[in-house]
């Protein structure tokens, strides 16, 4: 299997593992895993209504793999997805934290781009 597919495998099995947990908890909020293949983009999308006036919709999660990197776009959960990459094989190099200024991304242990 090459980099970019292990890549893929692994975000996707990550995003069904939160899926998961997100469908048992109900609230009201749906959960839905989105996978874009051919632009090698993967999201977990929450919406629903949180009451009778306000209606949510925002990524929970959101990957994307651009040249041989996993890119960490968006995370609004309390998971270490990093941390959770970490363990299922991938290297902290291939990743970025996307939602970190590029000049403040060297004082990590990821990937700067």
């Amino acid at each position: 299997m090459d980099k970019v597919e292990k890549l893929s495998r692994v975000a996707e099995k990550i995003l069904d593992r939160y899926l998961k947990i997100y469908q048992k908890s109900g609230g009201g909020i749906d959960t839905k895993l989105i996978v874009d293949r051919t632009g090698r983009h993967l999201q977990l999308l929450r919406f629903g209504w949180l009451n009778e006036y306000e209606f949510a919709h925002y990524p929970a999660i959101d990957f994307d793999i651009r040249g041989d990197k996993l890119w960490i776009l968006e995370n609004r959960t309390d998971f270490d997805l990093a941390s959770d990459l970490r363990q299922m094989g991938i290297r902290d190099e291939d990743v970025v934290l996307g939602f970190i200024p590029e000049e403040e991304r060297v004082f990590t242990e990821y990937a700067v781009k």
